[in-house]
């Protein structure tokens, strides 16, 4: 695995679950019912998708010409799920400020799907950087 791969695996994507990590930590110090619905269910987990999604795209646009068919077609994906994930995250913002409830089992599969596209599409972006 490259060096450019890896940091983005350490300094992207696990630095940026920290915080969910710690709100997780801070519901089981208070003796309060952990759940994964109550520390992402305002799609906070979309969030971090689109900016890393945005990050592994920036790294790849401006790379030299080689396999620019392929740059062209993972940077597309890569876009179209970074605007995914922002579209949803403020649907769900304007839901929460209108008082709607949000469906938590949608919204938790979502963003998996989401989280689960988002490093496939962010990886490959990276490794046809450094092509």
């Amino acid at each position: 695995m490259s060096g450019r791969v890896l940091r983005w695996l350490f300094f992207g994507l696990v630095i940026s679950f920290v915080p969910l990590a710690v709100a997780y930590g801070n519901l089981a110090l208070k003796s309060q019912a952990l759940s994964l619905a109550k520390i992402t269910g305002k799609g906070e987990v979309l969030l971090i998708c689109g900016s890393l999604c945005a990050g592994a795209l920036g790294e790849l646009i401006g790379t030299r010409d080689r396999f620019s068919n392929a740059k062209i077609f993972v940077g597309g994906v890569t876009l179209v799920i970074t605007f995914f994930c922002g579209y949803f995250f403020a649907s769900i913002e304007e839901q929460l400020a209108a008082n709607e409830t949000i469906n938590q089992a949608v919204l938790l599969t979502q963003s998996s799907w989401a989280l689960g596209l988002c490093v496939v599409s962010s990886i490959s972006c990276l490794i046809l950087a450094e092509a």
